[in-house]
């Protein structure tokens, strides 16, 4: 992804599988769990709540003590899909997929003008 003004280059995608609704978070590949846990509560949990169940991938952000104790005080269950199972993270990267392309027609776009 192309860095733009405020040096976004990271898009933290959260799916909510009860209603099939999605929220793209603008943010840094350098954020860490306090940073990507800040983002997640400034954008999701203010505004929708806690969720109960949460399934993650398996990036350092998520794995941390810190985003895992932050789920357990609200109460909320983290599990974390595996490689073998893309059942799991499947809506996940498809929504991935068509982010990507979306940002290519985007991108090619603009240096076409």
């Amino acid at each position: 992804m192309l860095a733009g003004d405020e040096g976004f280059d990271t898009i933290l995608v959260v799916l909510c599988r009860l209603i099939k609704a999605v929220v793209l978070i603008p943010t840094h590949s350098t954020a860490g769990a306090k940073e990507t846990a800040r983002i997640y509560r400034q954008h999701v949990s203010c505004k929708k709540g806690f969720q109960r169940h949460i399934v993650c991938d398996r990036d350092p952000r998520f794995v941390a003590r810190f985003w895992q104790t932050l789920h357990a005080s609200s109460g909320s269950e983290v599990d974390f899909a595996t490689a073998s199972h893309h059942d799991t993270a499947g809506a996940a990267e498809r929504m991935n997929r068509t982010l990507e392309e979306a940002l290519r027609c985007l991108v090619d776009t603009k240096h076409s003008r």
